[in-house]
């Protein structure tokens, strides 16, 4: 059952910590990139941030989170995260396909390019690369979008 978390919450926050970290340690063994900002997050900033939190609790344990913020037009998701213990269950797919169902805006995401399992997940969903960057120490990321959706009532 996905459910809205209350980041703000320092418990949860510690939780939303504890599954980011052990994802983004990794993605930056995938990418071969130790410095990604995610990981310099405690649970103070998570508390504070202007986002959207929604998780999936398996075995009374966080185990994998989507967060977003939304302005009138466009969704950007922040954090896609599952427990590497837990990846291959499908709960990354179930965060998204929610978000997904829940809006008709334009929604956009950016990971590393060598990102390849992220990059395959959003691109399963309709999302497509349509800008490729540079940021800090030679880390290529990619924006990937989704354009607005049409629901029928």
């Amino acid at each position: 059952m996905i459910i809205k978390l209350k980041q703000y919450a320092i418990e949860t926050a510690k939780e939303i910590i504890a599954v980011q970290t052990a994802a983004y340690l990794v993605e930056a063994d995938i990418i071969n990139y130790k410095n990604l900002p995610p990981l310099k997050e405690n649970f103070y900033d998570i508390m504070n941030v202007d986002e959207v939190f929604l998780g999936i609790y398996q075995n009374e344990r966080l185990g994998a989170l989507l967060s977003y913020s939304e302005t009138d037009s466009s969704i950007e998701i922040c954090r896609l995260v599952v427990l590497p213990s837990l990846f291959g269950n499908g709960f990354a797919s179930k965060l998204l396909v929610s978000l997904l169902n829940s809006t008709s805006k334009h929604c956009f995401v950016h990971t590393a390019a060598k990102n390849v399992p992220a990059i395959q997940l959003y691109k399963k969903f309709g999302f497509t690369i349509k800008k490729t960057f540079k940021v800090e120490d030679k880390l290529e990321i990619v924006k990937l979008e989704k354009e607005k959706s049409v629901h029928s009532s």
